[in-house]
């Protein structure tokens, strides 16, 4: 096989699984987040407890940067559209939304953690940190920062003209944000910081876990302890294990310059396709890891689906089709 043979060939391939792989995680992703929103808002058990509303926001924030993904890159592979081309508000916000989208859902993630250390904590000074009151002005101060720190990416992404087909495209159009951009937004702040946070306070809370049955808690309070604790460690596991890939690839490409490297610089590109699909995993897995990892979680997500939603819909579907009887 030709270089240039080979060079396509890798970059069909990589296609196919942007297009596929991508297709099958925003559904499964979009379709568990969306379950995962219901099952937290439906029972009063995770509407009042601080980890389950940052999970739901998580949740939330996934939805987007799942249809982000959609629209960023399976509809232009498949269908060859690329609204970036025609639109300049399209080509600065879809990055944008993207980074807001993925640093808002890991600052999540790490307030859930943190949260659970501090809920698992035996000094009560630490517990009162656990509150649904501090998780609702955390979330919103969490929004609002990635919302102004990601500015600068509306004003540096604009249009210029290819050197190889002509063609406008959308990038970064300063040297220095370029790399700030590769190396402090993508992997340090977005990827390397929360991975370290995780790692820590997830260690952290798994031994207060470990000590918590010494302690004198309700056995309810102990049992939601534990699987909200199991259910975010897991969650950050499988963070960790997405992203690194991605993380090495990302700066091996950044790095270096492979402009007289075609077959490398398509192997590159087809382990960033591969990578970047299976990045996407983290965003669109949390609840099946959470049916996975909690047996309580399965039997909570039954209730709410069947004797809560089902039985709600059924008795409404009844009372419609009751006939009234007319009085003469």
């Amino acid at each position: 096989m030709s270089s240039s043979s080979y060079i396509l060939f890798l970059n069909y391939l990589g296609n196919q699984i942007v297009i596929y792989v991508g297709i099958c995680v925003v559904v499964a992703g979009i379709l568990g987040e969306s379950l995962n929103i219901i099952v937290f808002l439906s029972l009063r058990t995770f509407r009042q407890n601080s980890c389950a509303f940052y999970l739901t926001i998580m949740s939330t924030v996934n939805i987007c940067q799942l249809l982000s993904s959609l629209f960023n890159r399976v509809i232009p592979t498949k269908l060859d559209i690329d609204w970036s081309k025609t639109s300049v508000f399209y080509c600065k916000f879809r990055f944008y939304l993207y980074q807001v989208s993925a640093m808002t859902s890991l600052t999540c993630l790490c307030l859930a953690v943190i949260d659970q250390y501090l809920a698992t904590c035996a000094s009560l000074h630490w517990q009162r940190w656990a509150d649904i009151r501090v998780a609702h002005r955390l979330t919103a101060v969490n929004i609002l920062i990635w919302i102004l720190y990601n500015i600068p990416i509306l004003v540096y992404y604009n249009y210029i003209v290819s050197n190889t087909n002509q063609q406008a495209i959308c990038v970064i159009t300063d040297r220095i944000f370029i790399q700030f951009n590769n190396y402090a937004n993508r992997f340090l702040v977005g990827k390397f910081l929360p991975i370290c946070i995780t790692c820590i306070f997830g260690v952290l809370a798994l031994y207060n876990v470990k000590n918590i049955a010494r302690r004198a808690l309700p056995v309810a309070r102990r049992a939601l302890e534990k699987q909200l604790t199991i259910m975010v460690l897991l969650q950050a596991v499988v963070m960790l294990f997405t992203n690194i890939p991605y993380i090495i690839t990302y700066l091996l490409q950044a790095s270096l310059d492979l402009t007289g490297y075609p077959v490398i610089s398509a192997q590159v590109q087809f382990a960033l396709s591969v990578t970047m699909s299976v990045l996407y995993m983290s965003f669109a897995t949390s609840f099946y890891i959470y049916c996975w990892a909690s047996n309580r979680f399965r039997r909570q997500l039954k209730y709410v689906l069947f004797d809560i939603h089902f039985n709600r819909c059924r008795e409404r579907t009844i009372r419609t089709n009751q006939i009234v009887p007319v009085v003469a």
